[in-house]
């Protein structure tokens, strides 16, 4: 079992101990929150890996047949179809990475929080900076969005991506989680990582950045 869920279930027994009333059925929702959350996240994850696995063999695919390795190809194509077969539904989804804020390398007083539902706080400050490792994906345009909240006032961000950048205003999210789409970023061969930071204002803007997404599309 997920080590994070086996320690949530300890969380949530100590909990509902201490707990009466109101707040036990409190704690339970926000358990089930917690869960579902989690489980979402460990589908995308298996989706997103399924993808990549079949481009690779797209890859290796049309290697073998240019140098006439037929039966290479053939078996690769064979693994091609299990592997979409197992996407299901999802096999004509356009690749989607999440990028989990505990796997950016993270600059200047930015920090974790909650690591059931990890977030990253700290954008106040010019060091602020956080870092992901792109895997090989293809190269070419893929719409971003940005999971964040706390922000009393809109915040004006930066993502890049080797030369290429977008700058987006997030609207303020006093109140809860919003999504907000930056644009469009185009991935290129000399892009292995993207990187996130704060442009303005930076004084105690509150902002709370949950995660980005990238959805490819055509070029």
């Amino acid at each position: 079992m997920n080590r994070s869920v086996i320690c949530l279930a300890s969380l949530l027994a100590a909990g509902l101990l201490s707990a009466r009333g109101q707040d036990q059925g409190d704690l339970m929702q926000v358990t089930k929150e917690i869960l579902a959350f989690q489980d979402d996240q460990r589908a995308q994850t298996e989706r997103t890996l399924r993808q990549l696995y079949v481009l690779k063999l797209r890859e290796w695919e049309t290697k073998a047949a240019q140098v006439g390795d037929y039966s290479r190809a053939k078996a690769l194509k064979k693994e091609i179809e299990r592997t979409r077969q197992a996407l299901g539904e999802h096999r004509h989804d356009p690749l989607t990475l999440v990028l989990d804020p505990t796997e950016a390398r993270r600059h200047g007083p930015l920090t974790i929080i909650d690591r059931q539902r990890p977030a990253v706080t700290g954008w106040d400050d010019h060091a602020s900076l956080a870092e992901w490792k792109l895997p090989a994906i293809p190269h070419g345009g893929y719409a971003v969005t940005l999971r964040h909240r706390g922000n009393d006032t809109p915040v004006q961000v930066r993502l890049e991506a080797s030369h290429y950048h977008l700058v987006m205003t997030l609207p303020a999210a006093p109140d809860g989680w919003k999504v907000t789409s930056l644009g469009n970023l185009r991935i290129t061969a000399d892009a292995p990582k993207v990187s996130l930071r704060t442009v303005s204002p930076l004084a105690a803007n509150g902002l709370v950045v949950a995660d980005l997404k990238l959805v490819s599309h055509a070029p």
